[in-house]
């Protein structure tokens, strides 16, 4: 008989809809590029209007 906790449960189940809305407002980290650059590179992560306008953010810019 496998242990069940219900309250557990809701709270990841509210959790996983929490970063579900986040991520429809454009908030989500690519985080296999991420992976692939590990240790290479500080990070500074526009907001999803930054990211549309390109106001303050370069997709393209490396620094190697």
């Amino acid at each position: 008989m496998a242990f069940r906790d219900e309250a557990g449960d809701a709270a990841i189940v509210r959790y996983r809809e929490y970063l579900k809305g986040w991520e429809k407002q454009g908030w989500r980290i690519d985080w296999q590029t991420v992976q692939q650059i590990d240790g290479k590179s500080a990070w500074a992560i526009p907001c999803p209007a930054r990211r549309e306008s390109g106001n303050g953010f370069d997709p393209d810019f490396t620094d190697t």
